[in-house]
């Protein structure tokens, strides 16, 4: 899955860094994965394996 969530983020985050979208775009691909994350979290929890720790977002570097 999360390599799935990565091929999907890659495009717009591209596009962020070619100057096809701005910053304040970027905030629903953040919303996105900060779900995704938490629906990782939440499985995990349920399926009892794993750390239900989600890890902080790190801004990137341009």
């Amino acid at each position: 899955m999360q390599r799935t969530a990565d091929r999907l983020l890659r495009e717009p985050l591209d596009c962020y860094d070619d100057g096809a979208i701005e910053e304040g775009d970027l905030s629903v691909i953040r919303l996105a994965l900060e779900q995704f994350h938490h629906a990782v979290a939440d499985r995990r929890a349920v399926i009892g394996t794993g750390s239900t720790d989600i890890p902080p977002m790190q801004a990137r570097q341009t």
